[in-house]
């Protein structure tokens, strides 16, 4: 939800913002809160922020050149908290995902992987059912699509145009989630983080929309480490370089019922996908 100025509004000169940043932001933000930029936003902003609990993260672009996002995110621990990262003038706020794919949809392909704690996680392509299922068998630690970003547009911008939406995860009606982008504002909602690297993995079974390359390459010139890793790279780390993922599908499919279980499975995906094409149809 965006939010603005209300009309009619009175000034403050800032004077109430900074009360308000008082009362929300820790004390660990310092003099960030003398900054014009800053007081501007939190006075716009203060119908969205008085249920929220803010945190400023970065006050300017001359902090912090690589985000230390481990960090950060110990800040997040329920879904009113949110960052805000003043790299410009109009923050980038990150937040808990509350957009979570229906497994109940049956439109869905029911692609799911099994997480630490021995419970099925639903998840929106095959793709991601085996990088999962890749990193669980390598003792990867990895939270999935747990992280929302999200930056409204600046009213300066003279020209407009539509709101250009971009499949690429899961959504609430369809379980297909929405990547939005208008201008210099955009939705943003990485598949998986990396703790022990502190990256961003977004995966990728053809070549990214427009949009959607754009922000990605918005957030790494500020400091985000995000890779997007297309198949051929998968199937490297998977252990069958000369794979297409229709074989691998094509396998599944003639080996297990349901086969959207095969991908979930780390034995399966060790000993049968490794095995040459030649001598598994013989």
């Amino acid at each position: 939800m965006w939010v603005g100025k209300r009309p009619g509004h009175p000034a403050s000169g800032g004077q109430r913002a900074l009360g308000l940043a008082r009362k929300i932001i820790p004390a660990s933000a310092g003099s960030t809160l003398m900054k014009p930029h800053i007081r501007r936003y939190l006075d716009s902003a203060e119908r969205w922020l008085r249920n929220r609990h803010p945190h400023i993260v970065r006050s300017s672009a001359d902090q912090c050149p690589t985000v230390p996002f481990g960090k950060w995110a110990k800040h997040l621990v329920s879904e009113k908290d949110v960052l805000l990262d003043f790299f410009s003038s109009e923050p980038i706020r990150i937040i808990l995902n509350n957009i979570k794919v229906d497994p109940f949809d049956p439109k869905h392909y029911k692609w799911h992987f099994v997480d630490y704690d021995g419970e099925k996680k639903v998840c929106s392509s095959g793709y991601e059912a085996l990088f999962a299922t890749h990193l669980k068998s390598n003792s990867i630690p990895f939270e999935y699509q747990k992280w929302m970003f999200a930056r409204r547009p600046t009213k300066s911008e003279r020209c407009k145009r539509r709101l250009t939406l971009v499949s690429g995860g899961g959504f609430k009606e369809n379980a297909r989630r929405w990547f939005g982008i208008t201008m210099n504002g955009f939705l943003y909602f990485p598949d998986f983080y990396l703790p022990q690297t502190n990256e961003f993995v977004e995966l990728k079974g053809w070549p990214q929309e427009p949009g959607q390359a754009d922000v990605v390459r918005y957030l790494q010139r500020r400091g985000y480490r995000i890779r997007v890793l297309m198949w051929e790279e998968l199937r490297t780390l998977l252990g069958c370089p000369t794979l297409s993922y229709a074989a691998c599908l094509y396998r599944a499919k003639q080996l297990v019922n349901p086969y959207f279980d095969a991908f979930a499975n780390p034995d399966w995906v060790k000993k049968t996908l490794s095995i040459p094409s030649r001598a598994w149809r013989s």
